[in-house]
This record gives structure tokens, C-alpha cells and sequence, in this order.
């Protein structure tokens, strides 16, 4: 409640005159991801709209791609998975422009929840394996706000594969650079 008070002031004093554009998309991307870690899905879906669509406005593509991110982990959470890949999807094609390690393995993280969610549980072991490589590599993790429900999810694929199978694709993730990662995501997602 604290960050979601502190975030809606803030997003009063962006709107000002002579404000950096970037600030509102931020904080409106911020909001829904309060509203969407905090289980109210109707107030999260609201702002990360608006932020998409400020974001749209302002050609900004790294804020397109972060409202992209969450709004597709919303749809996720709802078990809405043809609007999640689509998301996913759109958002990727932008995120693949950037080579920032540590936005890059949250887009993984998301990545194998989809496939997971679809059964695809060879490519979701070699995200994840991908993830673990890239994390080890650039010595960095995922966010808190992440590592639960990817701990769930990497268990998840682990207990239902084949010790030999779910091993040869995690082997296969590790090895991956984040743009071979996102190449593997966009083939499974398609």
C-alpha cells in the first residue's frame, strides 16, 4: 500500500510541465506491477495499459517492452495463455534489440512459466538453463519479486520431465548467449 501511495504521488508530479516523458511511463509500468504482485489484477491491468499506450505514444521502446513483460506475467496469472504468448511475443521482438543481462533473464523467467504452462517442458528446461548460465556468467539474479514463482516453475519442469531429457536441455540453455535464449523462445512461442 506504502509503494502504491508513493508511486500514484509521484505520478502526479510527472505530469508537470517540463517533466522527462520516460517518468509516467515508468511509474504507471510501476504501478500495475504493484497492483499485480499484490494480487489486484483490475487496478494492475489499468495501469500497465496506460503505460503501454504512453509508451506507444512516445515511441519509447524499452517502456513498451516492459509494460509488454508484466502486462503478459498478468496474463499469465489469469491463465490466459494465447494473450500471454501474444504479449510475449511483441514484447521480445523489442527486448532482443537490448543486450541488458539483467531484464533479459526476467524475460526468460516468463518465457518457460508460458511454456511450462503449455507442456513445452524441453524448451522451458533449456530457458531455464539459459537463465541459470546467463546469471552465473554476468554474476547477477533475478529480482525478489521473481525467484519464487521461478523456483516453483523450475521444480515444476524438473519433476515432470525425464531426469535424462530435462538434464540434455538444461545442459543446452546453459551454454546459450541471451540472444540465442530469445531465438529459442520466439521458435517455441510462435
Amino acid at each position: 500500500e506504502r509503494a502504491r501511495t508513493i508511486l500514484e504521488e509521484a505520478r502526479g508530479l510527472s505530469q508537470g510541465p517540463g517533466e522527462p516523458y520516460f517518468l509516467l511511463i515508468y511509474i504507471l509500468i510501476h504501478l500495475g506491477r504493484v497492483g499485480l504482485y499484490a494480487g489486484d489484477y483490475i487496478r494492475a491491468e489499468e495501469c500497465l495499459e496506460k503505460g503501454l499506450a504512453e509508451a506507444r505514444a512516445r515511441e519509447s521502446k524499452t517502456g513498451m517492452s516492459f509494460a509488454l513483460l508484466h502486462l503478459a506475467q498478468l496474463a499469465l496469472s489469469r491463465e490466459d495463455l494465447p494473450t500471454a504468448a501474444r504479449l510475449l511475443r511483441e514484447g521480445l521482438l523489442l527486448q532482443q534489440q537490448f543486450e541488458e543481462k539483467g531484464t533479459g533473464i526476467r524475460w526468460l523467467c516468463i518465457l518457460g512459466e508460458l511454456l511450462l504452462a503449455r507442456r513445452d517442458l524441453a524448451n522451458a528446461a533449456t530457458l531455464f538453463g539459459a537463465l541459470e548460465g546467463i546469471c552465473k556468467s554476468a554474476a547477477i539474479r533475478l529480482v525478489p519479486a521473481c525467484e519464487g514463482r521461478h523456483t516453483q516453475n523450475l521444480g515444476a519442469v524438473q519433476t515432470e520431465m525425464d531426469e535424462d531429457a530435462y538434464r540434455t536441455a538444461w545442459e543446452r540453455g546453459v551454454g546459450l548467449t541471451l540472444a540465442q535464449a530469445f531465438q529459442v523462445a520466439l521458435a517455441a512461442i510462435q
